[in-house]
């Protein structure tokens, strides 16, 4: 017999059960049997018939332990990875432990659309990422931390390691460098018109000297400083 949330094998003597579409379902604990409860309650039934059963993971959903969410709501804590907006709305963007296919992006988003001052709520279910805004008036982080826990999923503040951000900075330099090499070799390419058409108009040799100098010039940064990682 498997559980009817986790599709774990159900251990002996356990007899915990939820209701679903009339009939008596097994579950394997008592955290899987609240998550199921809360989804059922809040008539998010589709969520059992959308998920990914090969997906699935091998573990609880719960958490034995929740940590004190309310260090979350802290200003000096939020101000590393909470932006505040010019609406006044807060926006945050979590690590969401736990996700292991659509349903659970979907279930998330349903689940925390649901709670009063949230404004939106995006799931990115292959980097498992949460982008949530809301209204601090209305509602608190730790409000969303805990409905989040209240379903089965653990959220931390997403902060990019040092790899993603050396990844960043490399890509703008690269961006910088691409538009240095365009738009000199766009001038070089402008010159090289006026040379070429110079040779059927008598362009006089000082003019020539001074068009090839000034292509040099253009040239220059493109080798320098664009072309400098190769």
């Amino acid at each position: 017999m498997e559980c009817f949330h986790c599709l774990q094998p159900v251990p002996r003597g356990v007899n915990l059960s939820v209701e679903y579409k009339g009939s008596e379902k097994p579950v394997c604990c008592a955290g899987c049997q609240a998550v199921a409860e809360t989804i059922i309650e809040h008539r998010l039934h589709a969520y059992y018939e959308h998920r990914d059963i090969s997906q699935l993971q091998e573990t609880p959903v719960l958490p034995d332990e929740l940590n004190d969410l309310n260090l979350y709501d802290h200003p000096d804590l939020q101000k590393e990875f909470v932006r505040h907006e010019g609406d006044g709305t807060e926006v945050a963007t979590l690590t969401i432990e736990n996700i292991t296919c659509g349903a659970c992006g979907w279930l998330i988003e349903r689940e925390l659309m649901r709670l009063k001052g949230i404004h939106k709520a995006i799931v990115n279910v292959t980097s498992r990422r949460l982008q949530v805004s809301w209204s601090p008036e209305e509602l608190k982080l730790s409000n969303i931390l805990r409905a989040l826990a209240g379903i089965g999923y653990k959220a931390l503040p997403f902060q990019a390691n040092e790899a993603e951000q050396q990844y960043a900075r490399q890509r703008k330099s690269y961006i910088k460098r691409l538009g240095v090499a365009g738009i000199a070799t766009m001038q070089v390419m402008m010159i090289a018109f006026g040379l070429y058409f110079g040779v059927v108009s008598d362009l006089s040799p000082d003019l020539q000297r001074f068009l090839w100098g000034v292509s040099l010039v253009f040239a220059t940064p493109v080798i320098l400083y664009s072309a400098q990682p190769f």
